[in-house]
């Protein structure tokens, strides 16, 4: 008898020690979930500045968006301000530790137009700071550039 509640003891044990790391696991897990969708911070703008060899110093703004109330679905649009004055609009492809990179869908014309299907990276050196790349490798064209939260 004494053998017995010994072992329905030990089987108990087990089931709690079971329970208690599979709660641990989940909740890291949805610790690092919540991570993910903090850096995919949505309705921000990020604003920087692009160095054209022939324009100048060419402003840009990186708006991100939630896509139907979902927060793991954000729409990624840059603009480049005067001289280039176009957008391109990116979808996620892959994330990777802290980077996104995305494939340029569609763009507004003019400039822009050039990038299309072109890849954007985005590492996320901390809350306020972007390190950002577009990349066209078919015509030659990469650019990088630091993105900054714009306060509002």
């Amino acid at each position: 008898m004494k053998i017995e509640k010994n072992i329905k003891f030990q089987r108990f044990s087990l089931i709690v020690k079971f329970v208690l790391i599979t709660m641990i696991f989940l909740s890291t897990a949805s610790c690092d979930e919540y991570q993910a969708q903090e850096f995919i911070t949505t309705n921000d703008l990020w604003v920087g500045v692009v160095q054209d060899e022939q324009a100048g110093p060419i402003r840009v703004e990186l708006t991100l968006k939630s896509q139907d109330g979902q927060t793991n679905t954000v729409a990624y649009s840059l603009h480049y301000g005067v001289p280039r004055s176009c957008r391109l609009d990116a979808e996620e492809i892959m994330k990777q530790g802290t980077t996104v990179t995305l494939k340029v869908k569609t763009t507004s014309g003019g400039f822009c137009d050039q990038l299309y299907q072109g890849v954007m990276a985005i590492d996320k050196e901390n809350s306020s700071t972007w390190s950002t790349s577009v990349e066209k490798p078919s015509i030659r064209f990469k650019e990088n550039f630091i993105l900054t939260i714009n306060p509002t």
